[in-house]
């Protein structure tokens, strides 16, 4: 987010040093409390580190229904 976007290759030092696998930020995405352009990161760190704007996969209607009741982020929604 904006707020640390001047930070992310420390950031990046840091979790090599600690020895996390995972290397690559998560930028923020634009829905729920994500979604204030105040937040967004500036435009050349969007471009570096990428921003999902959309989702990346696709979710038909019989995927949806048997993750509705297994999945945590679908947990207690409604079909």
């Amino acid at each position: 987010m904006r707020t640390n976007q001047e930070t992310v290759e420390e950031t990046l030092r840091w979790i090599e040093t600690a020895g996390f696998r995972h290397k690559s930020p998560d930028v923020l995405r634009p829905k729920g409390r994500g979604d204030n352009p105040e937040l967004i990161p500036d435009s050349e760190f969007v471009v570096e580190y990428g921003l999902m704007t959309e989702p990346n996969f696709r979710a038909d209607r019989d995927f949806l229904i048997r993750s509705i009741s297994g999945h945590n982020c679908l947990a207690e929604r409604s079909q």
